[in-house]
């Protein structure tokens, strides 16, 4: 797994870059070498964030945390990590059932019941391009789920349309299939 340190607004010792490369060795062997890590750290006013992105295939997983430290940042990012990885174990494991390390991995955890994502007011702060990969909508909301979005914009491989799976208030899923 390749690791990428960037930073904003801050700096970082080398002492805390071989810390940060430490830490995130653990998730070397569940992830093959094209696996990419990317760790963002920004200084926001008294704290730190850390953003911690990890691609693996076409799959994203994604934890962010904000704390004074910055190592306590780190750990808490990585903590997130390993959570939404226990959250989605059932799921990783069916789809992943070729990736051996990982699937061992998934093994070792305990299992956790769903939390429910509680829908809050956002404004848009900020503007993203990104591609858009055909999947089923079951992978569109394990995909949702390890981004930790409450919407996911797709590719239907059957009809070669744009949808957006979005999480319902009660928990469920919904599809919205654009007319154009």
């Amino acid at each position: 797994m390749k690791i990428d340190i960037t930073t904003v607004n801050t700096s970082i010792s080398e002492q805390e870059r071989e810390i940060t490369e430490n830490k995130l060795e653990k998730f070397h062997r569940f992830f093959d070498e094209d696996a990419a890590c990317q760790v963002k750290v920004r200084n926001e006013g008294k704290e730190m964030r850390v953003e911690i992105t990890i691609k693996i295939r076409r799959d994203i997983l994604r934890a962010e945390a904000k704390e004074t430290e910055y190592i306590t940042a780190l750990e808490g990012a990585i903590d997130k990590l390993e959570g939404k990885l226990r959250k989605q174990k059932t799921k990783l494991k069916k789809r992943r059932q070729t990736d051996k390390a990982l699937s061992e991995y998934l093994d070792t955890l305990p299992e956790l019941e769903p939390t429910p994502a509680v829908p809050t007011a956002a404004q848009v702060v900020r503007h993203k391009t990104f591609n858009i990969e055909p999947m089923s909508p079951e992978e569109a909301a394990l995909q949702m789920e390890l981004i930790d979005h409450d919407f996911f914009l797709y590719l239907d491989p059957e009809t070669g349309m744009v949808r957006v799976l979005y999480k319902r208030e009660d928990g469920d899923y919904g599809i919205l299939e654009p007319q154009y």
